[in-house]
């Protein structure tokens, strides 16, 4: 098993276990206050809070939410404050949690990442990077991880063979291929399309090379000690719409 296997399916064993041995909060989940949640990119990966709102699930339980793009860092450190409630990048909370951050993972959405290696039309082989800009999110999120585990393992040194650099989202970072600011970048759904639609390779997929889950739903410990009826609520909605 590898160590983020390990990681993951601790967190969220702890999470089940927390869930069972905190006293339940007196209040009902439609008496807590109004939640803030964060995902860190638009993308396939982050449509379930947003279409859970579209539908009215939150509503219908209760939930007034403040949904927003924010970056990993950014939204991890605001969860430990407790300025966001939950966060939709759950590798990047599981490794954060590996350290020693008081968070964890809660729900797991996709189990491996489902990623894709696209470049520009003239790098047909992973060896063609060599010398160029591979563009992410944002540094240290999930994106990033997963890119410098990608070009590992085709024997590129991330930052040495291949610059890797923060660029955006996923509309930003396809634009910016577009114009050869950077010359590649990893992303989910819907970038395989889009990168058929502009000319660009699709080298390699990430699932068959990272042992990394994805996408689903973190919280801070503090969260899940004093609002656990809001948080399995949180979970319920979530995953209804996985």
């Amino acid at each position: 098993m590898s160590s983020f296997s390990f990681v993951s399916q601790r967190a969220v064993l702890l999470t089940i276990l927390g869930l069972m041995i905190f006293p339940v909060t007196r209040l009902a989940i439609a008496q807590e206050k109004h939640v803030t949640i964060a995902y860190p990119g638009r993308d396939f990966n982050n449509l379930a809070p947003i279409v859970a709102e579209a539908k009215g699930f939150f509503r219908d339980a209760g939930v007034s939410p403040a949904i927003t793009q924010m970056r990993s860092n950014v939204a991890l450190t605001a969860m430990i404050g407790g300025s966001v409630d939950y966060y939709g990048g759950f590798s990047s909370a599981i490794l954060s949690a590996a350290r020693g951050a008081p968070m964890v993972g809660i729900l797991v959405v996709i189990e491996r990442p489902n990623f894709y290696l696209i470049t520009r039309p003239e790098i047909r082989a992973v060896a063609d990077l060599k010398g160029k800009i591979l563009g992410v999110g944002a540094l240290k999120d999930s994106n990033d991880i997963i890119s410098r585990k990608m070009l590992t393992h085709f024997n590129m040194a991330p930052d040495k063979d291949v610059v890797i650099r923060a660029i955006g989202d996923l509309p930003v970072r396809m634009a910016a291929m577009s114009s050869n600011v950077i010359q590649a970048t990893t992303a989910p759904p819907p970038a395989p399309i889009m990168a058929k639609q502009m000319g660009f390779q699709v080298l390699a997929f990430a699932g068959d090379i990272v042992d990394l889950p994805l996408s689903g739903l973190s919280a801070s410990t503090a969260k899940i000690k004093t609002a656990r009826n809001e948080v399995f609520s949180t979970m319920l909605l979530w995953g209804s719409t996985a």
